[in-house]
């Protein structure tokens, strides 16, 4: 039940950030930041704080790659000037998925974890592109969206599991 709850609540933290994009980015950069550290703190997912902090850091750092690539091929225009910086919220609060909920994903084999990514990485983009009002300029930005994405799952949930444990904190 609680699982639930916590997929409701970032889901919705999805919809207002995308809803709401440059009027709050800031503001959205720090609720996704609190959202991520309660995160770890109520559902405790198997991985020391630093590693957690580490973690978060890859996830935002792909994040702004992934926008400045796509930007700069000319494939996107955010609709305004300056980087669009509340979509690294999106990116940070992305964590909470992993250590629970992602965790029936560790049996997949490579593959097809890069094509759950891709797919899920173009329909979020696809969904929130049309909420938020970005201009798509190519029909390539979704072919980047999924290599992206495809090459960021499995990376991402093979580095948060080599960081997991077994034991209790």
């Amino acid at each position: 039940m609680s699982g639930i709850i916590k997929i409701i609540i970032l889901q919705l933290f999805w919809f207002i950030a995308v809803k709401c994009n440059y009027e709050l980015q800031f503001a959205l950069n720090g609720i996704a930041l609190v959202l991520s550290y309660l995160n770890f703190y109520f559902y405790k997912p198997n991985i020391h704080f630093k590693s957690y902090n580490f973690c978060l850091l890859f996830f935002i750092l792909f994040g702004l790659f992934h926008e400045f690539i796509l930007s700069h091929l000319g494939l996107v225009d955010y609709g305004q000037s300056g980087f669009p910086w509340w979509l690294s919220s999106l990116y940070i609060v992305f964590i909470c998925y992993y250590g629970d909920i992602f965790k029936k994903f560790l049996g997949l084999k490579w593959p097809i974890l890069f094509i759950l990514g891709g797919v899920g990485g173009v329909l979020s983009y696809y969904s929130g592109g049309r909420i938020a009002g970005l201009n798509i300029l190519s029909n390539y930005y979704y072919l980047g969206v999924f290599i992206l994405w495809g090459g960021f799952f499995p990376t991402s949930l093979k580095l948060f599991n080599k960081f997991s444990f077994s034991a209790t904190r």
